[in-house]
């Protein structure tokens, strides 16, 4: 997802274009959006201060697909834009606009969101419930977060946090790597969120064959 949105006969000598990203609207499909939003980028499209390397996610629950969404944003900027739009500027930054439908109490959204930022960090969360058949005392649950980060296209960084102290809370970072085609091999050390000087860590090393 990438954009060369950049203005020919902008001078950057006096402005500062705004770095690489990606931008997540959540919300995506309300008045600030198309109000105020899209227009304020447009304008900086119009202006080039937008990086070359610059998308946006919408994220909302209405059923929609990023070609309904972009078609909807551009009926949109027909009527809230607050100066003349420029085809070639809006054209090129459309292109890069992506919707994912989803649900803001439901943690598989975000895991869903996260798989549109192709190639880069990668955050996860969501929740347990654990039953006394996994944690000896009681029933427990919590917050699952994660993180990934690819180092290059065989080595990925990555941390994961479960929460609650008790013997399935534990913060593990660790590498991910592609040992063959089909082969992932995974090294982590765990931390405990309790007693951890006392112990309470381990060294995790797993190996993983896809059949498919």
């Amino acid at each position: 997802m990438t954009a060369d949105i950049n203005s020919s006969d902008q001078s950057q000598a006096q402005t500062r274009v705004a770095d690489a990203c990606v931008m997540v609207i959540f919300g995506a499909t309300g008045d600030l959006t198309k109000r105020k939003l899209i227009p304020a980028l447009c304008n900086l499209a119009n202006d080039g201060l937008l990086a070359e390397h610059f998308s946006i996610v919408g994220f909302a629950f209405d059923d929609l697909t990023t070609e309904a969404f972009r078609q909807q944003l551009c009926e949109d900027i027909k009527q809230f834009a607050t100066s003349p739009v420029k085809p070639e500027f809006w054209n090129r930054l459309i292109e890069h606009i992506h919707y994912v439908r989803g649900d803001f109490q439901d943690p598989n959204s975000y895991a869903e969101l996260s798989k549109t930022f192709k190639g880069g960090t990668r955050l996860t969360a969501g929740e347990y419930d654990f039953t006394r058949s996994v944690v000896a005392s009681a029933n427990r649950a919590g917050g699952q977060f994660g993180f990934e980060q690819p180092l290059n296209k065989k080595v990925t960084f990555a941390a994961d946090w479960f929460t609650g102290k008790h013997s399935s809370g534990y913060f593990t970072p660790g590498v991910v790597f592609k040992v063959g085609p089909k082969v992932t091999g995974y090294a982590g050390y765990s931390i405990g969120n309790q007693n951890a000087s006392h112990g309470n860590h381990l060294f995790l090393l797993e190996v993983g064959y896809n059949f498919n």
